[in-house]
């Protein structure tokens, strides 16, 4: 099957939408009552973490 440019980051932005969801959803609940809010530097670590590990990182 042949997906064009804007039909493949239209299929996948909806993908990561959900992954996103289901994270989130996840997170949420392990986290205590009285935790903090997610900042963005943890929030840009787990991410990271998740979709781009280190070793395939460019310096």
């Amino acid at each position: 099957m042949y997906v064009g440019d804007g039909e493949s980051v239209k299929l996948a932005s909806h993908h990561f939408k959900d992954v996103a969801r289901l994270s989130y959803d996840q997170w949420k609940k392990t986290r205590g009552e009285n935790e903090p809010l997610l900042s963005w530097a943890m929030f840009e670590d787990a991410f990271m973490g998740c979709f781009f590990p280190r070793e395939l990182r460019k310096a």
